[in-house]
């Protein structure tokens, strides 16, 4: 029974009562599967029922009513999981599963909490169905949450309540590629089931409202063994779901408050900390990337009736995890910020504020890791679709962040992990044997929950892993522990275990990172020998017993000798490997290398036994040697037996001196086996070089090397150089090695001579940077590389023959080949000329002549080339583009010219293009002959290039194009010119067929001084024009200034039709002429918007009869109607005519009679006057509409409708006559208006003016009936009838439309609209353009559907306090901040409504801080808002644009960009610069960096003759692909910026060596000057169009032509003229003051200011310049010291002033005595020349410059007490961070460790060197027990206490510790050091405590070993000393002990990590330095 019972997994238990029901439902052990198919099928069996309400027995309801029930549900899941499967079809598929223990508990009764719920140990983790256990991968850490519904405090509503402890995530790269996959794959599933059959409805009754059933489940048994056992299926009501339920509800925007679960009406969400850490498991990586943190989160989500409210208050906190040193860093430091998102339906508004500042820090670590990581998941990314994807997303969980042992050390190797848990090292043995490399882990790493700890200070040691080694090598003692979380390079002591013989040796360990992020740690020997050659080497090495070992090295190999070795090595010897030499017949020996350090090292123990006294500086002398490097280097050569043949090899042996141990001082060997001569060929062609006397000669290929090891180069050698096209005379002289090693460089010019004794001068360089070794390099100034398509012929100018080389066919046909050029003849100018080569016109007999002179250097430009026509034809002109580029690495003094044509053709739209100049266009246009034409027509292919030259120079340069090969476009006429020689963006209109248009985008592009024109479909960019009617009548349209007889470039734009359009000629006016038929003509420019003239057209009526038209449509046009987009003219006509005969009134013969109706026949048209006139047009002249002064519109001119003459009775009763009057057409007389005035009756009668009488058909309705005038049809009441068919003649419009047209200009976006419309008519001509206003706007807005209302979206971001940017550069150990950046006063709003967006944004304060700790210049740059002005803040930005429409998605249309400034103060600091230069990697030379591996340097030592050109390719792919973004901008404005500039300079001697390597190369120098006012005008624009790359270039170049006019300013602003600028700004400004304020004062400080500062800038530059006279570079050293020393107040200055000129005199004085003497001391009898001639200088040079320093001392007093003080300019924003934490990572800002490291540089006088660690109050009690009884005593005095009372500070620095006293915690600005203790006098630190359990720490130290005030205490036979010091607290003298031992620990570290020096790098890469930079070949050229 107890089985079953157990495992029993369905319970269900039911309890009714009278007054409640009970549900119990268990389940134990349960997996349920989430089935999507079976789920939905289930979703549609129960759907397809339908509810029919059944009909109540109305007997039954008499009934009394049963009490309600109470309803209780208890619901208890144990340890169940829910699995949502991929697939089920797969037994591999993947599954996402949620575990836990659930008990929901729901009671109906109790009002007050009706609901509970607790989740115990819920996980959540990934895994695959077959084998969970070992494949489970945790995704949610286990966690309980509880959640509870329950009334609020008002008793009113519900609330739901969630509340967590701690939630932890851990997400990886592949979890969430996982669950996209899972995601997308599940919802193909529910696809495919809904479009299956859809199951039949039924009808079924519902007598009782029951409890839906939501979703069916699949239960599968699971036991604790996780054996599959039975299965059942039950179909249960789901609640699992519902708190998801709740908030979906909650959620859901149309739910009113009555239909909420519960009565629910806010949720509220609490949780400590929620922890979500990605991880990086891209490829094989498995490391930690990101660490979100939200701590203290409160969520509170309200329902109102109309809206619903959401607020959260939480912490935020970024870590990024640095790999290198194996711990989290912040990115975001603990930032708290309120988020408040309210949703209704029609609108969204998210705001985002914060009081506190956002502090934010940039690494250079986080800089590189970002690079890393994004290349390796684009990787990642890109070759998942080529992988099948269920096995690709599916991944076995890796062990956490593993690590690699390589074993190079010649010895089996075994080491054992460190257990951080328990403080010791694991007591298994790993074993790694030689060469072989071994995977392992750290057995702590294998828990993955990460440990959270509140408290602070452990939680920084908490982040930090502790992973250490200890190893030991088979025969060798255990080494040293070394900790492995570092990256870096380090060495051990190796004692030898058993054998006395061996002597102790270093060994090296190597802490890479991999590729994938892994650890591999490399253990090797100190020696290491490098193969540089190309042929495989043989060592022999003989060792101490006599023992010889051979060892093979393949090229470029390096190996690390093998241990046993290098303790027992004595020589040894080297040959090739595959010849027959034998070995080198004198061996090296090992003792020659070691000897030399011994003797030093034997030295300087001499040196400690006479000079016991000053130990500490022997121990620094000593270290001074320990750093220090050696070279040697031997020559070898290697013979075979009974042959002549040698082989030489150069060997060079590099030892670093790393640690002194007993009296050896051991050292780290480099051996390098060299070719002992490397032949260079920097030339573009093939070299051939022969040795004398050996007669072979030797091939060398372009760029290549040749490494020589037959010629012996201690001996003086002959070689001779020779190309394909030019030799030497006689051979170049090389001196012997050992006379070349006095200068190391040589450089010489070398005469080659082509066949025709042409003379090039090459230039060759001998270098022998190692002694027993050259280098050889044949290089050329210029190379001339012909990409034109013509033959050119070069020469220098003046110079009697063409350049050598040329021969001639280089007159004949343009040369592939690179040409060699140099300047040979000295005497002529240093520039080039060149023609165009003579067989190009040589059918023509064209004289070609010689082009004006270029220059060789740098930069881009072109020139004309002329051949002269000797017939009287214009001459041929060809444009030819010069582009001149430096050579990279080795052939950086080589400069490779680039000429080409000017103009290139680029065809990258979809048709071929035939191109041709436009004159010959138009001569083919006006005479017919197409033979011109044909000769100078380019055809250009789609996606091809060409080159152009103009067929005719000397007239228009203008460029034609046509479209050919296109069935589509075969009669396709010529396009207007348009210019290609400037840089231009513009569409140009093509005509074909019926005058459509074909718009091509055409780009012109300025690179290398050729201009590339590149022609581009425009179907991804709107048209540049648009014409748009929406008249009634066709309107004739063309643009103004084009030929008449171009009739193909006038169209028809039919009715309500628009047409896209560009300017047919884009060199013409850009305006188009529009006229209608029969109408007006008028001009419009489309850059001016709004209306111009209104067109007009006469629009004739017919008088018809009504009867004959009945049958015919009427023809209207809908106003709502789309406009149809075309581009030809419609062939119909404005009405149809029907086969029925349409009869109208006619005038025929002088008789009115009816007529069938023809088209424009004059004689049937009509015009009625607004005066009743019905005007004949038949018997007036046609109007002409172009002559203003036509009198046809007359009506005194004009034949109106008119009767018959009647006798005078009959006249006056015209009115009630009842015969009929024949009808005239009479000349207009105002006397007869009563028969001439007509109108129009609304029920078909014409009648004349207000008389009975109509016009009538006399007769039968047909042709040539005539028309007279009747009484009207009444009936016998006298009521009018209708009229009848002979009288209903009605007007008949011969257009439509009411013959007036508004056109009025507008844009939309960045195509400017001509619209056409009517004007309704009305006699009222002043509100005709109102109206016209109103008029068809809905073509420009987007329909938009009236049943959805569009959603308004807001983003609102308040930051007062602003975000703090601190970057910081991280430089192997040491970390340093450079800049900290304070934006203040954010404020951002964003709007989203219909299709706009709109962005305002506003930031106060800009400042940026200069962090550096040794400074100048504490602020780099300073902007803030201006009250005197309108501008309120610093940076001003609004925007407003259009979102991407789906036609155009790569474009922006931005209605307008506003960007204001204000004041803007930079204060450039040169170190400064050249850290933030160093920081972001900015590359300013064009050699290759020496940091750069093997393969990418080698590839960029060889210039790419074609790089040109591929950069050319790149440049047009970028700016001219369809696919670039394109923005239009309406308008665009960015405010003038005022500038006040200042640059410092300091002395270069002062700047570290790899920062004066910066400083060389950069391309702009350095001058000091101060306050330059800069004014950069502002940037205005309408209606720009363009690429965001043409945008930026013409941003950049308007403000580098600002600056460059602005020059003046500065060098104005120089020192060494005093700052001329600012001395008159000053004066102007106190004179603006006394005039505008009547300030004496302002005037007075304002003058002072200004002399003051001239005088001191002056004074400054002469002292300076005076002081380099003296050549004493310690004197210098000495000024510059005193002036940084007095630096800062004006007492200071004057103070320095003083000093200066005491200096000055003392160095006048002694100057003549110290100077011969250190001369002598330096240089021996020479240098006492020297000195005694320094010395002479100086006593005269010294004083002057102290007098000139006291004067700028004095000018600097007055400078600073008269300038306004600017806080913020003289002092930081915050104090410089201390970067680093005791584990060496950046720890969050600290201002207490802050002023902690400033007091550091205070105590220590600015020494760098040393670095803070962190320190700690000890005791604020008095600071022992002596003085405590002394205070005993006085009990008597109150004040005795507080007068004695102080703190006592520890701090603990990269080297000591240092205790020191101050009299508050607070102030430090008064301190006494107390204890001095160096790390390496220490010998242990422990905590005691006394009889009253107070505890203190005891120093145990060596003897004479610290600096103290205090006297200690000597125990233990004198060997140790003893200081204890007084803690007030346990805790802190713990933690004190324990930062020591880890401060320690570093400084030990330190001293073992190998640091390899500057110039090693440069061992490898020394080919780039074979042509030193300009400084050393001035140099050289005076050697020679």
């Amino acid at each position: 029974m107890n089985k079953s019972t157990s495992n029993m997994q369905l319970e269900i238990h039911l309890l009714s009562t009278k007054t409640d029901d009970k549900y119990t439902i268990v389940l134990n052990h349960t997996r349920i599967l989430f089935i999507v198919d079976w789920l939905l099928k289930l979703n549609d069996f129960l759907n397809s029922f339908q509810q029919v309400s059944m009909q109540t027995n109305p007997i039954i309801s008499s009934v009394p009513v049963q009490t309600k029930k109470f309803f209780e549900l208890r619901l208890n899941f144990n340890k169940s999981e829910l699995v949502l499967v991929q697939t089920t079809e797969n037994l591999q598929s993947n599954a996402l599963v949620l575990s836990g223990i659930m008990i929901l508990t729901y009671r109906e009764s109790i009002q007050d909490r009706p609901m509970e719920c607790n989740l115990f140990n819920l996980t959540l983790f990934s895994c695959q169905m077959n084998n969970i256990q070992s494949t489970a991968v945790s995704i949610i850490e286990p966690i309980t949450i509880t959640f509870n519904i329950h009334l609020s405090k008002d008793k009113l509503q519900q609330i739901f309540e969630v509340n967590l402890p701690q939630l932890f995530i851990r997400l990886s790269y592949s979890d969430v590629k996982l669950m996209l996959y899972m995601f997308q794959s599940i919802n193909k599933q529910i696809l495919q089931a809904q479009s299956r059959d859809i199951i039949p409805k039924y009808k079924i009754s519902s007598p009782t409202k029951r409890l839906s059933i939501d979703n069916e489940l699949l239960m599968e048994y699971c036991p604790e063994d996780n054996q599959t056992g039975f299965r059942i299926r039950s179909a249960i009501a789901s609640t699992i779901g519902d708190q998801q339920r709740q908030l979906s509800i909650v959620g859901n925007t149309k739910e009113k408050t009555s239909k909420l679960f519960l009565n629910i009406h806010s949720i509220k969400f609490i949780c400590e900390q929620i922890s979500l850490c990605l991880i990086d498991d891209c490829l094989n990586a498995n490391i930690p990337l990101i660490n979100l943190t939200f701590k203290s989160t409160k969520l509170l989500l309200t329902e109102y009736e109309t809206y619903r409210f959401h607020h959260a208050d939480l912490q935020l906190n970024i870590d990024y995890y640095n790999r290198l040193l194996s711990g989290y860093e912040p990115f975001i430091e603990l930032w708290p910020l309120q988020l408040t998102l309210k949703t209704s339906d029609n609108q969204s508004s998210l705001a985002i504020c914060s009081n506190h500042l956002l502090n934010i820090n940039y690494t250079k670590t986080m800089h590189k890791l970002y690079d890393l990581v994004k290349n390796s998941w684009l990787e990642d990314y890109y070759n998942t679709d080529n992988i099948n994807k269920e096995n690709m997303y599916f991944r076995r969980p890796k062990p956490f962040e593993p690590y690699c042992f390589k074993n190079l050390v010649g010895q089996s190797v075994k080491f054992r992990t460190w257990l951080s848990s328990q403080q010791r090292f694991d007591l298994n043995d790993h074993i790694v044997e030689y060469n072989e490399t071994k995977s392992f882990i750290f057995p702590s790493e294998t828990s993955t929950t990460p440990k959270s700890n509140v408290n602070k200070e452990s939680q920084t040691s908490s982040s930090y892993s502790d992973r250490r080694l200890l190893i030991s090598v088979d025969g060798w003692e255990w080494l040293q522990p070394i900790s492995i979380d570092r990256v870096g390079t380090f060495f051990r002591l190796a004692v030898p275990s058993g054998d006395r013989l061996q002597k102790p040796i270093l060994v090296f360990i190597d802490v890479t990172m991999t590729d994938s992020s892994m650890r591999l740690i490399t253990i090797r020997s100190a020696i290491e020998i490098r193969n540089h050659l190309l042929t495989s080497i043989d060592i022999r090495l003989k060792c101490g017993s006599g023992s010889l070992h051979d060892i093979r090295l393949e090229p470029n190999e390096v190996r690390a000798l093998p241990l046993q070795f290098c303790s027992t090595l004595r020589q040894f010897q080297v040959r090739p490997a595959d010849f027959v030499f034998n070995y080198c017949g004198e061996p090296i020996n090992w003792m020659e290398i070691a000897n030399e350090q011994r003797r030093r090292g034997q030295q300087d123990e001499q040196n400690h036994e006479n000079n016991s006294i000053a130990e500490t500086n022997s121990l620094q002398q000593r270290n001074r040697d320990i750093n220090s490097t050696d070279r040697l280097s031997f020559f070898r050569t290697c013979l075979i037996s009974g042959n002549e043949s040698v082989y030489h090899v150069c060997v060079q042996s590099k030892r670093t001196r790393l640690l002194a141990y007993k009296d050896h001082i051991l050292s780290a060997y480099q051996l390098s086996i060299l070719s002992p001569l490397i032949i260079n060929n920097l030339l573009p062609c093939d070299l051939f070089f022969q040795m004398h006397p050996y007669p072979q000669k030797v091939r060398l290929n372009p760029y290549k090397s040749h490494r020589e090891h037959t010629l012996n180069i201690g001996q003086a050698i002959d070689i001779s150089f020779a190309t394909d096209v030019y030799h030497m005379i006689k051979p170049i002289h090389v001196p012997s090695i050992n006379d070349l090693n006095f200068m190391k460089y040589h450089h010489q010019r070398v005469a080659f001579y082509d066949s025709i004794q042409r003379i090039l001068l090459v230039d060759i360089t001998i270098v022998c940077s190692i002694r027993h070794r050259l280098k050889i390099s044949v290089s050329i100034p210029y190379v001339l590389l012909n990409k034109s398509g013509i033959p050119l012929v070069f020469k220098q100018e003046g110079a009697l023959n063409e350049a050598a080389g040329q021969t001639h066919e280089h007159e004949l046909a343009r040369s592939r080949e690179p040409l060699l050029f140099s300047f040979s003849d000295q005497e002529a100018s240093h520039a080039c000329i060149m023609k165009v080569g003579s067989g190009l016109h040589k059918n023509d007999d064209g004289r070609p002549s010689w082009s004006q002179r270029f220059s060789l250097e740098r930069g881009s430009s072109y020139r004309q080339l002329y051949v002269r026509s000797p017939h009287g034809s214009p001459d041929w002109i060809y444009y030819i583009g010069i582009d001149v580029r430096q050579g990279k690495g080795r052939l950086r003094r080589t400069n490779f010219i680039f000429l080409s044509t000017r103009y290139m053709i680029s065809n990258q739209c979809s048709y071929d293009l035939s191109i041709a100049q436009r004159h010959i266009v138009r001569a083919m246009l006006q005479t017919g002959d197409r033979s011109d034409l044909e000769q100078n027509c380019l055809h250009v292919l789609k996606d091809s290039n060409v080159a152009y030259h103009w067929p005719r120079s000397d007239l228009d340069q203008l460029l034609c194009i046509r479209v050919i090969n296109n069935p589509q476009y075969r009669h396709a006429y010529w396009s207007g010119g348009f210019l290609i020689d400037r840089v231009n963006a513009f569409h140009i209109n093509l005509r074909y067929g019926n005058n459509q248009c074909l718009i091509l985008r055409v780009q012109v592009i300025e690179r290398g001084g050729t201009f590339f024109v590149v022609f581009m479909d425009s179907n991804q960019t709107p048209a540049p024009l648009r014409i748009c009617n929406l008249s009634d009548v066709p309107i004739q349209f063309y643009q103004s200034e084009t030929r008449e007889e171009l009739t193909y470039l006038r169209a028809f734009i039919q009715p309500h039709q628009s047409i896209d359009y560009a300017w047919d000629e884009p060199t013409l006016r850009e305006t188009i002429t529009c006229s209608v038929v029969g109408g007006t003509k008028e001009t419009y420019d489309l850059q001016k918007f709004g209306h111009g003239e209104n067109l007009c057209y006469e629009n004739h009526i017919c008088l018809v009869l009504e009867e004959t038209f009945r049958d015919e449509p009427l023809v209207k046009y809908q106003p709502k109607r789309s406009l149809l987009k075309s581009s030809s003219v419609s062939e119909h006509t404005p009405f149809h005519l029907s086969d029925r005969k349409h009869l109208v009134i006619d005038y025929i013969q002088g008789q009115l009679v009816l007529a069938r109706r023809e088209e424009n026949k004059r004689s049937q048209l009509w015009r009625m006057t607004s005066s009743g006139l019905l005007v004949h047009t038949g018997s007036s002249s046609p109007r002409d509409w172009s002559n203003k002064n036509d009198t046809s519109d007359d009506i005194r001119q004009a034949f109106v409708l008119d009767i018959e003459e009647l006798s005078t009775n009959a006249s006056m009763n015209v009115t009630s006559t009842t015969r009929f009057t024949r009808l005239v057409i009479r000349r207009y007389d105002s006397k007869r208006t009563f028969t001439q005035t007509w109108k129009f009756l609304d029920d078909g009668y014409l009648c004349m003016g207000q008389t009975q009488m109509c016009v009538q058909v006399l007769g039968e309705l047909k042709e040539n009936t005539a028309v007279v005038l009747g009484p009207r049809h009444f009936n016998k009441q006298g009521t009018m009838l209708p009229p009848s068919a002979t009288m209903h003649i009605r007007p008949h419009r011969r257009l439509q439309g009411s013959g007036l047209l508004s056109v009025r200009t507008y844009a939309d976006g960045p195509t400017r609209i001509l619209e056409i419309a009517n004007v309704k008519t009305s006699n009222s001509l002043e509100n005709l353009k109102s109206k016209a206003l109103t008029t068809a706007t809905a073509t420009t807005i987007s329909t938009i559907s009236n049943d959805i209302p569009s959603m308004i979206y807001r983003f609102d971001l308040r930051l007062e306090a602003g975000i703090g940017v601190s970057v910081i550069n991280s430089m192997g150990r040491e970390s340093e901040e450079l800049l900290f950046i304070i934006l203040n006063d954010i404020r951002l709003d964003y709007k989203d409504e219909n299709n706009e967006q709109s962005i305002n944004g506003t930031i106060g304060t800009i400042v940026v801080s200069n962090q550096l700790l040794m400074t100048s210049t504490p602020c780099l740059l300073y902007s803030t808002y201006e009250e005197e002005t309108s501008i309120q803040s610093a940076v001003r930005l609004q925007a407003s644009l259009q979102k991407p429409s789906a036609n155009y998605k790569q474009l922006y249309i931005f209605h307008y960009l506003l960007i204001t400034l204000s004041t803007i103060t930079i204060q450039i600091d040169e170190i400064l610069l050249w850290k933030l230069v160093e920081f972001f990697s900015i590359d300013f030379s064009s050699s290759s960096s020496s940091s750069t591996n093997k393969t990418s340097k080698t590839n960029d030592q060889i210039y790419d003759l074609d790089e040109g050109e591929y950069d050319t390719q790149r440049l047009l792919s970028l700016l001219t692909s369809t696919q670039a973004t394109r923005i239009y901008f309406n308008e665009v404005s960015l405010s003038s910026i005022y500038l006040n500039l200042s640059v410092f300079c300091g002395n270069s001697r002062s700047l570290p060596a790899h920062l004066l390597t910066i400083k060389r190369r950069a391309p702009f120098p350095l001058i000091r000057f101060e306050n330059a006012q800069i004014h950069l005008k502002s940037y205005e624009h309408v209606h720009i169009f363009n690429t965001y790359d043409f945008f930026l270039l013409a941003l950049t170049t308007h403000y580098v032509d600002e600056l460059k006019r602005q020059a003046f300013k500065i060098l104005g602003s120089v020192d060494f003229l005093g700052n001329p600028l600012g001395l008159f700004n000053d004066v102007t400004d106190g004179f603006a003051s006394l005039v505008d304020h009547g300030s004496v004062t302002g005037l007075v400080k304002n003058v002072a200011h200004g002399v003051a500062d001239s005088t001191s800038k002056f004074t400054g530059t002469l002292s300076y310049g005076l002081g380099k006279l003296a050549l004493d570079e310690e004197h210098d050293d000495m000024r510059e010291a005193i002036a940084n020393n007095y630096r800062g107040s004006s007492i200071g200055h004057v103070i320095g002033g003083t000093v200066g000129l005491a200096a000055g005199f003392i160095g006048g004085l002694t100057s003549i005595i110290t100077q011969p003497y250190k001369g002598v001391v330096e240089d021996g009898v020479g240098g006492l020349v020297k000195g005694f001639a320094k010395g002479i200088v100086g006593t005269v040079s010294k004083p002057v410059v102290g007098i000139l320093d006291f004067a700028n001392g004095l000018a600097l007093a007055v400078k600073e007490g008269s300038r306004s003080s600017n806080a913020i300019l003289r002092n930081r924003m915050r104090t410089t961070r201390c970067p680093t934490n005791i584990f060496g990572l950046l720890q969050p800002y600290s201002d207490f460790d802050s002023r902690g490291q400033l007091l550091l540089y205070q105590m220590n006088k600015g020494d760098l060197t040393e670095r803070y660690i962190t320190r700690l109050v000890l005791s604020q009690t008095p600071a022992n027990s002596s003085s405590k009884r002394r205070l005993d005593n006085t009990s008597n005095d109150d004040y005795a206490t507080d007068r004695r009372s102080c703190c006592i500070h520890a701090m603990i620095t990269s080297q000591r510790i240092i205790i020191y006293r101050t009299d508050t915690s607070q102030d430090e600005s008064d301190y006494e050091i107390m204890h001095d203790f160096d790390f390496s006098s220490i010998a242990n630190v422990v905590v005691i405590d006394d009889e009253h359990r107070r505890p203190y720490v005891q120093f145990f130290l060596h003897n004479q070993s610290h600096r103290s005030n205090k006297s200690t205490t000597p125990t233990g036979g004198n060997q140790y000393q003893q200081t204890v010091l007084r803690c007030d607290l346990h805790d802190r003298a713990l933690r004190l002990t324990r930062d020591i031992q880890r401060a320690r620990e570093i400084f030990e570290e330190e001293k073992l990590t190998y640091i390899p020096p500057d110039e090693e790098e440069d061992d490898n890469n020394d080919d780039d330095n074979d042509i030193p930079h300009e400084q050393q070949t001035d140099e050289s050229m005076q050697i020679n």
